[in-house]
C-alpha cells in the first residue's frame, strides 16, 4: 500500500523506535512526508490503526497478534533489528555457543543498568537475568500464558515441550503455584547465572538459528515482582497502569476502540543514543478512508492509502500531497500457491482432469515460468512491482550459513536467478510455452480432456 506521512518521522534509531513499530510505517507502499525545505521534526508522533484490529492485550509475550505489535515499545530483549532487518545488540552485548549450536549463553550487558518503572515513570526493579526465566516459565506454563508463544521455544529448548504438556495436566490452581524452582529448573534447559550475568539455553539438538530468537516475544524478561502484584493468572489481562516497563516507552492512557498513548520512559537505560518521540498517540479508525480524512485534517501525522486514493496523488504531480508519497518497505508475512492434488467437483467426485495435470511437473512448471505478477505487484507497489517479489520459501535475514552468508542468498544463487526491483527474475515466456506444450503431449497420452481449468477462491471482501 501507499502511506502519506506529514513530516519525515522516521529519525529515531532501531532501538528508539523498537515498536509503534516503524516496521510499518516503512512497509509495502506509500506515506505522505514533507517537502524537503520543510522542518520535519515532530516531538508528538500521531499513529492510526484500525478499530476492528484492537489488541487483546497490551503485554507482548501474551500475545500472537500484530496488533499489540506497539508494546515492543515497552520492554527490551537480549537483540534488535536495524533498518535494514539486520540484528544487533539491545540488552545483551555478546552471546555464544557452542560448535554443536546446541548450547547458546546470552550476556546481558554489564555497562548500564536497566530498570523496571512503572507507567508513572517510577522506578520499580533492576532488570536482571532472572527475569528471563521468569518470562521462560511463565510462557511455557499453559494456565499462566494460553500457550502464547510457546512453540519457538518448545520447538527448540531441551524440555521445554515436556514442562508445557506438565503444566497443562495440572489444574489451573496447581500451574499457577509453579515457580522458576523446582520442577521447571529441573526439566527445562533454561539457566541463570548470576555472578556471570548471563541466560544460557540447551536445545535438544543443533539449532544454528537459535540466536535470532533474541528478537522474539518468546525472550523477552518478565519480573517476577510485576507478576506477583497482579496475579500469575491475571497478568494475561494487564492494563497499561499494571504493567512494569524497561523498554524506550511507557503507557499512559488506553481507551479500547479509541486511543492509545505512549510517552517516552525517561529512565530509558539507552536514552542517550535513542531519538525518542515526547509521546506516540495511535488513534483507532473505523477505515482508512476515515484516516485520510483526519490526514488533511491534520490531526494523524501518517495515514496508509487505498489504491485509488494512492493513483490520485501519484498520477498528479500537482497533487498538494504528491511530495507527501513514501514508499513502505515490504511486511514480513510472505504469499505463495499450493496445488491441490486430490481436488473434488461440487458432486463429490475426484476432478480427475485436474489431479492428474497437478501431479504433472511440466504443467506446473509451465505456470511456474509462465505467470508474470506485474499487474498484482502493482496494486502494492506502483512504482518497482518486482521489489516486493519473494522468489523463495525462507526470507532474507533470516538464517545464515556459517561464513555468514545469507541462506536466502544462497537458495537464489542455486536457483540460477538475478534479482532485480525492475524485472521478474523468474519469468520466461519460451520456456514456460516448451513446458506447456510437454505437459499437453504427456496428459494427452494419460486421457486428460482439455482445457484445464484453475479453481482458486478468494474472500469477497478481499480488495485484491
Amino acid at each position: 500500500m501507499t502511506e502519506l506521512s506529514r513530516r519525515d518521522f522516521l529519525k529515531g534509531t532501531a532501538a528508539g523506535m523498537a515498536g509503534v513499530a516503524l516496521s510499518g510505517m516503512i512497509g509495502g507502499s506509500f506515506r505522505l512526508s514533507a517537502a524537503a525545505e520543510e522542518d520535519n521534526s515532530i516531538s508528538d508522533l500521531v499513529m492510526w490503526a484500525l478499530a476492528s484490529q484492537e489488541t487483546e492485550t497490551l503485554s507482548l509475550i501474551c500475545s500472537e497478534s500484530g496488533s499489540a505489535s506497539f508494546a515492543s515499545n515497552f520492554t527490551d530483549g537480549w537483540l534488535t533489528n536495524k533498518a535494514d532487518g539486520s540484528l544487533d545488540y539491545l540488552l545483551a552485548d555478546w552471546y555464544e555457543t557452542d560448535e554443536e549450536g546446541i548450547v547458546w549463553t546470552f550476556h546481558l550487558r554489564d555497562d548500564v543498568t536497566a530498570t523496571w518503572v512503572d507507567y508513572q515513570g517510577n522506578y520499580m526493579a533492576d532488570v536482571t537475568v532472572q527475569d528471563w526465566i521468569t518470562s521462560a516459565e511463565f510462557i511455557l506454563n499453559y494456565w499462566k500464558n494460553e500457550g502464547n508463544n510457546s512453540s519457538m521455544l518448545k520447538d527448540t529448548v531441551a524440555g521445554a515441550e515436556e514442562y508445557y504438556n506438565y503444566t497443562r495436566d495440572l489444574t489451573e490452581e496447581e500451574a499457577l503455584a509453579l515457580t522458576t524452582d523446582g520442577v521447571f529448573a529441573e526439566m527445562v534447559g533454561i539457566v541463570a547465572d548470576a555472578d556471570a550475568n548471563t541466560v544460557t539455553y540447551t536445545c535438544f539438538q543443533s539449532c544454528p538459528y537459535f540466536y535470532t530468537l533474541g528478537t522474539h516475544k518468546c525472550t523477552l524478561p518478565l519480573c517476577q515482582a510485576n507478576v506477583e502484584a497482579v496475579g500469575a493468572g491475571n497478568y494475561i489481562a494487564s492494563n497499561y497502569d499494571d504493567l512494569w516497563y524497561c523498554g524506550p516507552y511507557v503507557m499512559t492512557a488506553f481507551v479500547s476502540g479509541n486511543e492509545k498513548v505512549l510517552e517516552k520512559n525517561t529512565a530509558y537505560w539507552n536514552i542517550d543514543n535513542a531519538s525518542l518521540f515526547e509521546s506516540v498517540t495511535i488513534m483507532m479508525i473505523d477505515s482508512l478512508e476515515v484516516g485520510y480524512q483526519l490526514y488533511e485534517n491534520g490531526e494523524i501525522d501518517q495515514i496508509e492509502l487505498n489504491e485509488s486514493t494512492m493513483y490520485t496523488i501519484l498520477n498528479d504531480e500537482s497533487h498538494p500531497y504528491y511530495n507527501y508519497l513514501v514508499k513502505k518497505v515490504t511486511k514480513e508475512p510472505s504469499y505463495f500457491l499450493m496445488y491441490n492434488f486430490a481436488k473434488k467437483l461440487e458432486d463429490g467426485s475426484d476432478d480427475t482432469d485436474w489431479n492428474q495435470a497437478a501431479a504433472n511437473e511440466a504443467f506446473r512448471l509451465s505456470i511456474y515460468y509462465g505467470v508474470d505478477l506485474y499487474d498484482y505487484f502493482s496494486r502494492v507497489d506502483p512504482i518497482t512491482p518486482y521489489s516486493i517479489a519473494s522468489y523463495t520459501f525462507t526470507h532474507g535475514k533470516v538464517a545464515y550459513t556459517t561464513d555468514g552468508t545469507d541462506y536466502r542468498d544462497l537458495v537464489i544463487e542455486k536457483l540460477g536467478l538475478t534479482v532485480t526491483d525492475d524485472a521478474n527474475a523468474r519469468y520466461d515466456a519460451d520456456l514456460a510455452a516448451s513446458y506447456k506444450e510437454q505437459a499437453i503431449e504427456e496428459l494427452t497420452a494419460e486421457g486428460v480432456t482439455f482445457p484445464i481449468q484453475i479453481d482458486y477462491y478468494v474472500a469477497s471482501s478481499n480488495a485484491l
